[in-house]
């Protein structure tokens, strides 16, 4: 008999990157967490109606909140809402025309930039950021900031909003980790947990996933130097403030970026890194930051296998992996590595999520979601909530990381 599993944090990567982020309360039924042809969606499994549905909605990290903008003639209206319930939570009057960029882990802060800006890679010389508290409790705050900008995240305790700059800012060939002091509007440098300050980088974000609770960020890099490949993930610490690089092993420099995934286990202990072009797995020990093991190329070929052309997803849990690939999806042990079972699916899975309770593995296909009982291994239902459109992804992530070209991650 299979093991139940713990509560779950799930991402997705499709062609463009995704990034995870702790999976947002579920009743007692659950909510399929999407993206799709007509925007962020919320549905309970068998509903006929989306819980919530907004076109460019940016969720927060612990899903507590989903802000979007509406930008008429010279003003824009903030919109926030509880994306698992539907319930309005503030509203803004802004007289900008902006486009929300980063939603802090918790919801409370916003940081907005001009609607018409031109492209970070395309260059720019002075970046303007807006920093709203959607509560009201603090003062909205505005920024001219000299050189080319993207905001990343919040740090937990709000006071820095964390930025990747390009360099040099008219023709950008790298970048690296910066923090905006929001009380003195000062921009500083991020350092590693050496106590050297991270300097400019060359290298390509392919994915993202967030701590469970919110306190890191992780991102898959992948840089090519002197003919050779390395693939490594690069650790924002959002609460202590500091960045480090763990290199991973050459199997997963091997394979296209988009073949990659990263989950977090609950308790925040295990990075788990899955490519199914390669069917490497390895798992980083959060603590000390290093590769405690990987699965030296176990064969899957007893089961439905990994390959994959278009991606990869993985969910983890205390007791189990599920990794997608194609058409197939496998269960495995977080312990040594090895395939437990495997299911096989008519279209390209576009995302895993597992319910609330641990007994059900939902694997999101474009048209609907196939329900599968973990405790038998069988097929059980097929979703197909009408009026949400294509699923692009589903389970609960972030919006998708921009493709640097080939920047640099400082690390």
């Amino acid at each position: 008999m299979r093991t139940r599993l713990g509560i779950i944090v799930a991402i997705s990567l499709t062609l463009a990157a995704c990034g995870d982020a702790a999976p947002p309360p579920q009743a007692a039924q659950d909510l399929l967490i999407m993206r799709t042809s007509r925007g962020l969606t919320v549905a309970a499994a068998g509903d006929t109606t989306a819980t919530y549905q907004e076109a460019d909605a940016v969720p927060s990290g612990d899903w507590s909140t989903a802000v979007s903008a509406w930008v008429v003639k010279n003003s824009t209206t903030l919109t926030a809402v509880n994306p698992t319930s539907g319930a309005s939570l503030w509203e803004r009057q802004l007289d900008r025309q902006l486009q929300v960029k980063v939603v802090s882990y918790t919801g409370d802060l916003v940081a907005l930039g001009p609607v018409h800006e031109r492209y970070h890679d395309q260059g720019r010389k002075v970046t303007h950021l807006k920093v709203i508290s959607g509560g009201g409790a603090a003062a909205d705050r505005d920024f001219s900031v000299d050189g080319n900008y993207e905001p990343e995240a919040f740090s937990t305790d709000g006071t820095d909003l964390f930025l990747i700059q390009y360099l040099p800012a008219m023709h950008p060939v790298a970048y690296r980790v910066r923090k905006l002091d929001l009380s003195t509007g000062k921009v500083a440098g991020v350092y590693t947990i050496d106590k050297d300050l991270q300097e400019s980088m060359k290298g390509t974000a392919r994915v993202q996933t967030m701590a469970p609770d919110g306190s890191r960020l992780y991102t898959l890099y992948s840089l090519r130097t002197g003919g050779k490949k390395q693939t490594f993930v690069h650790v924002l610490n959002l609460d202590e403030k500091w960045a480090h690089c763990i290199d991973l092993p050459d199997g997963f420099a091997q394979a296209a970026e988009m073949a990659t995934a990263l989950t977090v286990s609950p308790d925040g202990t295990r990075l788990f890194v899955a490519n199914s072009r390669t069917e490497n797995v390895a798992v980083v020990d959060t603590a000390h930051l290093k590769v405690l093991k990987t699965n030296e190329g176990v064969d899957f070929s007893s089961g439905s296998g990994l390959r994959a052309l278009r991606g990869t997803h993985a969910t983890g849990g205390a007791d189990e992996v599920f990794v997608s690939g194609g058409h197939s999806v496998s269960a495995i042990d977080p312990g040594d590595l090895t395939q437990q079972d495997s299911w096989s699916v008519e279209q390209p899975v576009t995302g895993l999520q597992v319910s609330s309770d641990g007994e059900k593995l939902y694997i999101g296909q474009e048209q609907e979601v196939v329900v599968i009982d973990l405790q038998s291994g069988e097929e059980v239902d097929v979703v197909d909530p009408p009026g949400i459109g294509k699923i692009g992804v589903l389970g609960p992530s972030t919006e998708s990381v921009e493709l640097f070209g080939d920047f640099v991650c400082a690390c």
